[in-house]
């Protein structure tokens, strides 16, 4: 009941079709921000979340996938090259044998290609906490973001 809102909750415009200003008073703009918490026999293994506005959602799946699919771990998985779709184009993080999937990918008609020389925070940043099996903690922070990960402990 403050009016104070929480974050800048800008919204994104892909969640906000017909504009903000048609947006209704009072009510809370829609976000990409997304927690996520990976459970493995319902107890948590892995802490994720990002900055990165429209980008979060692309940027935290392609590290669960790698995590789950690819069994990478936390670091590797965050570390690793992104992709990302949006308004008809298509950004490529560099990675080994970039140039033999594009070639194989079939696009939307009118899809721009951008191959990015280098990892950027443009992919979004994400951070994550691990749990390994003996319930040890590990923090990773995005190398796009400069990140770090710390735990303290009393």
């Amino acid at each position: 009941g403050t009016g104070i809102m929480l974050n800048n909750m800008i919204g994104e415009a892909d969640l906000n079709p017909f504009g903000f200003h048609n947006w209704p008073v009072d009510r809370r703009l829609s976000s990409m921000m997304s927690p996520t918490m990976i459970l493995e026999e319902g107890k948590p293994r892995f802490v994720l979340g990002s900055g990165g506005s429209n980008r979060i959602r692309t940027a935290i799946l392609q590290v669960i996938s790698n995590l789950i699919d690819f069994r990478q771990s936390l670091p590797d998985a965050i570390a690793a090259s992104r992709i990302h779709w949006e308004n008809q184009q298509l950004g490529v993080e560099p990675w080994e044998d970039r140039e033999n999937l594009l070639e194989n990918l079939v696009l939307p008609a009118n899809t721009q290609v951008s191959r990015w020389q280098e990892q950027n925070m443009f992919f979004g940043g994400v951070h994550g906490v691990a749990v390994n099996d003996r319930g040890e903690l590990t923090a990773t922070g995005d190398p796009r973001r400069d990140g770090v990960g710390l735990l303290i402990s009393n």
